[in-house]
């Protein structure tokens, strides 16, 4: 899920490449910039600006940036597939090392209580024998 909608508007448009830039107009000599509000002139008063770049040159700029954001986009894709991927991977490991160690232990508690109950058995034998001994 995208974590856009948590972003504010400037950063989102940072982002995703939609900042068009301030507004302008140009009034006779004058190119005026809507700014916080209010339009202010963009230059000094009664010079001449340059004329504002071709359409085709922003249509080209806002493609080429459309194309980087969706390569990025699947490339982030990409990695969180790998990353989703690696996770499961460690947590099938880290299972089975727990599964193995738990049968681990059974094994050698299973182990320690066959010696334990060997070595009663063998001390009962004893006294049964030094009793049986002692009687004759």
């Amino acid at each position: 899920m995208s974590t856009f909608y948590l972003l504010d508007h400037r950063t989102r448009q940072a982002e995703l490449g939609l900042s068009y830039g301030a507004p302008r107009a140009r009034l006779s000599n004058e190119t005026f910039v809507f700014r916080d509000g209010y339009w202010t002139a963009e230059g000094p008063p009664g010079r001449s600006m340059s004329p504002p770049p071709s359409p085709t040159i922003l249509d080209r700029k806002a493609q080429g940036q459309r194309l980087k954001s969706q390569v990025l986009l699947e490339e982030n894709n990409y990695l969180k597939l790998q990353q989703e991927l690696l996770m499961d991977m460690l947590t099938e490991t880290t299972a089975r090392m727990q599964l193995m160690e738990n049968q681990n232990s059974e094994t050698s508690t299973a182990d320690s209580v066959r010696v334990w109950r060997t070595e009663q058995a063998r001390r009962r034998g004893r006294r049964t024998h030094a009793g049986s001994a002692v009687t004759q």
